[in-house]
């Protein structure tokens, strides 16, 4: 069996991204198909015309695939090509034209936003006289089209002598991106990394993030029921401090700072500094746990193993809800229990094509998950789900990536007003 059509599902990238394998297969067989038949009827004119256009548009689509490249090598080397040597310039011109269109692809997928529309978000200032005052701050979020890795959060390994499908927080280790358990000492705010108020009126204090002061533009504080039911359980709530586009470099810095630290880290997928610009960033007060917001999609959730707030996930998710996320997407190793005990439910799932791997992707580090191959989850938030477990069968199969995001978006609920 062919490899490609072997899969029945497949990860494309985000368009205008390029298509798998095979996807660019099955719209050249089709359109093959469609001209054949037309031919054996006798069919002429416009509508041959319009099948001849589509079959050479597919097989240049073809061309710019994997398969459709080493298909187009493999004819050059064991010279599978009667005729001339003006036929093999034409294969080689069509090897040429498949990589730079494969390229132009992947460049467009990077580069290209999309507007989300303006939201009205509540925050909390706190004043000169250290009072806390809520406030209605207008933003307008940019969603950034990246390609295919955008949904690698951080997966983790189960922790020595627990199987993988044991549940919660605890079942992730910190090196993978969730530091585990509770809190050293009281759950709660620690300000300790606080090094003084800012100079603007009621602006939030200062932080000091890995030996770099930043002024934040706001902070936010997870739902007071729930977090009073996390410090029940041990878990930290901590403020998260919202950082101005201008000091996406300190939140860059400390999820790399993550990545560079553990055998995950090609699950932990790093933006430019650029693209994080473009997000709302929300970190604790040592900048060393954080989340990311692109819109309604929840992405780098991060909490490092030096920070000051062990299991610390549940509240960071509840505060990003609070602040407008509804929906992301992960590998289907541990980190879906985690997302799920938040309130999220699996809505699609896509299954893994060893085209898209991440850089430095090992299957043996994550051979507990299917053999080093996961699922892509798709997960949309839904308030009677808070508390929850993982359904490891939920969600519909789809094939396509937008498909997925579709699926969430459609799925994703509204928390409930407290």
């Amino acid at each position: 069996m062919n490899r490609d059509r072997g899969r029945a599902k497949t990860m494309c990238q985000k368009k205008p991204g390029p298509r798998c394998s095979a996807h660019g297969r099955h719209r050249l067989e089709a359109a093959a198909a469609r001209l054949q038949e037309l031919e054996e009827a006798g069919v002429d004119g416009p509508s041959r015309q319009q099948a001849l256009q589509r079959h050479r548009d597919a097989q240049r689509d073809f061309d710019s695939t994997p398969a459709g490249q080493r298909d187009l090598q493999q004819r050059l080397e064991h010279g599978d090509v009667e005729g001339t040597a003006a036929e093999r310039e034409h294969l080689r011109q069509r090897l040429a034209e498949g990589r730079q269109r494969r390229a132009a692809a992947r460049a467009a997928a990077a580069e290209v936003t999309q507007p989300e529309s303006s939201s009205t978000l509540t925050t909390s200032t706190e004043s000169p006289s250290g009072t806390t005052s809520s406030t209605a701050s207008s933003t307008t979020d940019t969603r950034e089209q990246g390609n295919d890795r955008d949904r690698t959060h951080q997966p983790a390994a189960p922790s020595r002598g627990q199987s993988p499908d044991a549940g919660g927080a605890r079942g992730v280790p910190a090196a993978a991106g969730l530091a585990p358990g509770a809190a050293p000492g009281a759950a709660g705010d620690d300000r300790g990394a606080v090094v003084g108020r800012g100079d603007r009126g009621g602006a939030p204090d200062r932080l000091l993030i890995d030996g770099r002061s930043v002024q934040p533009i706001a902070v936010h504080q997870p739902p007071e029921d729930l977090a009073a039911r996390l410090r029940a359980q041990g878990k930290s709530t901590p403020t998260l401090h919202e950082l101005a586009p201008a000091d996406a470099g300190a939140y860059r810095d400390s999820i790399a700072a993550l990545a560079s630290s553990t055998p995950y880290a090609a699950s932990v997928y790093v933006y430019s500094e650029q693209e994080y610009a473009q997000m709302r960033l929300l970190v604790t007060d040592d900048g060393r746990s954080g989340v990311a917001l692109k819109g309604d999609e929840i992405v780098s959730v991060f909490s490092r193993a030096d920070g000051e707030h062990r299991g610390c996930a549940e509240s960071m998710l509840a505060t990003a809800v609070a602040a407008g996320g509804r929906r992301l997407d992960c590998f289907d190793t541990v980190l879906p229990r985690v997302y799920s005990a938040a309130g999220f439910v699996p809505t699609a799932r896509l299954r893994w094509n060893d085209e898209y791997a991440p850089d430095g992707w090992s299957y043996e580090t994550y051979s507990a998950y299917n053999g080093g191959r996961p699922d892509v989850v798709f997960m949309a938030y839904d308030p009677d789900h808070v508390g929850g477990r993982y359904d490891p069968t939920g969600g519909i199969h789809i094939d396509d990536y937008d498909d997925g995001v579709s699926a969430a978006q459609a799925a994703a609920k509204e928390p409930r007003s407290t």
